[in-house]
């Protein structure tokens, strides 16, 4: 499902924080892709917990069009096969988007399409897609 967040044409910062919740080690980072081109790596977490604090990643006018790309590993090789399956049940991500049109805004990943997992459990990976409208 493809998520969006309206950022609009004014000359107002928008803004990123990423939050990960799991018992694994995380680390995450995030990018912007517009008209084909990467800006590379705008904000990243400690290799951690994950979190990304929030972030300014330009003008709402410069982020127009553009597609947010978050990556996150999550190592749980510490522990059993059964504590693996709880944690990826139990794996809480959140993007929260601010100075936007609409205001502070959040995003979950969607388990369904932006989470690979290996065959033993013990590393996942997420990622995830938001546009700017």
């Amino acid at each position: 499902m493809q998520q969006s967040y309206q950022v609009g044409h004014s000359t107002g910062i928008i803004k990123l924080e990423v939050t990960v919740g799991t018992v694994g080690t995380a680390y995450s980072e995030f990018s912007r892709v517009k008209n084909g081109a990467s800006s590379g790596v705008l904000g990243h977490s400690t290799p951690k917990d994950g979190n990304i604090p929030e972030t300014s990643i330009g003008t709402a006018e410069s982020n127009n069009g553009a597609y947010i790309f978050v990556g996150i590993i999550i190592n749980l090789n510490r522990f059993t096969m059964e504590q693996r399956e709880s944690a990826i049940e139990n794996l809480y991500i959140n993007y929260k988007f601010s100075g936007g049109v609409n205001g502070p805004e959040n995003f979950s990943f969607q388990k369904q399409s932006d989470l690979t997992i290996t065959p033993k459990k013990n590393i996942v990976s997420i990622s995830s897609i938001i546009q700017l409208l």
